[in-house]
């Protein structure tokens, strides 16, 4: 059923809040069952991903000092922020309510990505979410290192490149078709016909390149939205010899780091499977791992449950084994999230520093392409004339 926001007057002054109805008469109807007067209504619309972080970071100040959730909530309804303080007014009513708290997060915003509201999940489900908030907050801060880092090292030749387009285009557009009236095309070598078949087109070819990258991201975007297509993906991704080792390491790393949540949250090892194989972002193995919880409700033991889903391989499955053996699965569990975490900074760090001279040297191939098409009819026109 459809969600409004309201507004309006009862005994103790001004309310506002949200309800669930059926129609907007339905919705004003209930509003004056409960004594609202003179009620303004209208469809609820979610707060954007924006607003969810700055919610966020003055939760995660204030439940850092110790301070309870619906107090922490309290503080932020008595900001200056109009935006913020609405957030956390309809938080309240819908903790009244007896919603739980990852649940009211995930009806109020849009945008917020799935391993978020995992995490909050997590944490609501067992009195630790001051612990996952932390952990959202390292992986947001290590988003934000990364990105930065990246940014740094294309900064540069992203400028060069874009200007050296520009001069290919002027070249192609007004140079070359000069010089082409002036050659005899069958002397020209196969690179230097495919140059001047391109003189004349520079604008164009740069239009049919900028359309065919807004067709691919519109292609992305239908994809995304299909949850069959995205398995269908995954599933063929998945059987790629190279690609598929390196999306078992994702998958591995996000289930590894959200079963470690739930086991140092004292959870149950099935049900604590069944929230952190909701972490990982790829469906193909977001099902399999699904399938641990019911493996695990046979009487199987952990390791058997993930050697099944075929993602991990034997060096952990057989330090799981022992862990389990030995009670100190989730020390174990921590020590391998803990390992893959840093092996993640340091591949990022390696990227970010390959990144900017592999940049470099594409924009050397683009530098050389311009020269040689500025010189080459040159040389030829020299010749023709000689």
């Amino acid at each position: 059923m459809p969600e409004y926001s309201y507004e309006g007057f009862n005994v103790e002054g001004l309310v506002k809040g949200q309800l669930t109805a059926r129609s907007k008469a339905a919705a004003l109807e209930e509003l004056h069952r409960q004594g609202v007067n003179e009620p303004k209504i209208s469809k609820f619309r979610p707060f954007s991903s924006g607003d969810f972080w700055r919610f966020f970071d003055l939760l995660r100040v204030l439940l850092l000092q110790n301070i309870r959730l619906t107090e922490a909530i309290e503080i932020i309804s008595k900001q200056k922020d109009r935006k913020q303080r609405d957030i956390a007014r309809s938080v309240m009513i819908k903790l009244g309510e007896g919603q739980v708290f990852n649940k009211i997060i995930e009806q109020l915003f849009r945008g917020i990505d799935q391993k978020t509201l995992t995490l909050l999940e997590i944490g609501t489900l067992n009195a630790g979410l001051k612990h996952a908030i932390e952990l959202i907050q390292e992986e947001r801060e290590f988003k934000r290192i990364n990105n930065r880092e990246l940014i740094k090292a294309l900064s540069y030749p992203t400028f060069v490149l874009l200007f050296s387009l520009i001069a290919l285009i002027v070249i192609f557009d007004k140079v070359l078709p000069e010089f082409k009236q002036l050659l005899n095309t069958a002397d020209l070598t196969p690179l230097q016909k495919v140059i001047f078949w391109a003189s004349g087109r520079g604008y164009d070819g740069f239009l049919y390149f900028f359309w065919f990258i807004i067709f691919s991201l519109v292609i992305v975007v239908f994809v995304a939205s299909r949850k069959a297509l995205l398995l269908l993906i995954a599933e063929f991704c998945n059987v790629l010899p190279g690609l598929n080792r390196l999306l078992n390491a994702v998958s591995q790393r996000q289930y590894l780091h959200a079963l470690s949540l739930t086991l140092q949250l004292k959870m149950d090892i099935s049900e604590g499977s069944q929230l952190a194989s909701s972490y990982v972002s790829n469906p193909s193995h977001r099902d399999r791992l699904n399938k641990t919880y019911e493996t695990l409700l046979e009487g199987k033991n952990f390791t058997y449950a993930l050697s099944e889903t075929k993602i991990f391989n034997e060096v952990q499955l057989a330090q799981i084994e022992i862990a389990e053996r030995s009670n100190r699965l989730t020390e174990v569990i921590f020590e391998l999230d803990r390992a893959m975490i840093e092996d993640k900074i340091h591949r990022m760090n390696l990227i970010s520093q390959i990144v900017g001279p592999l940049a470099i040297l594409i924009l050397g191939v683009i530098i050389f392409l311009v020269a040689f098409v500025v010189i080459s009819p040159i040389m030829l026109l020299q010749n023709s004339i000689g």
